[in-house]
C-alpha cells in the first residue's frame, strides 16, 4: 500500500503548506 501512504504524505503536506499560507 505505498501508494495510499504516498497520497497520505501529500495531502498532508498541503495541508501544512495551506496552514503556512494563512498564517
Amino acid at each position: 500500500h505505498v501508494l495510499i501512504s504516498n497520497i497520505i504524505a501529500g495531502l498532508f503536506e498541503f495541508e501544512c503548506r495551506n496552514t503556512e499560507g494563512k498564517q
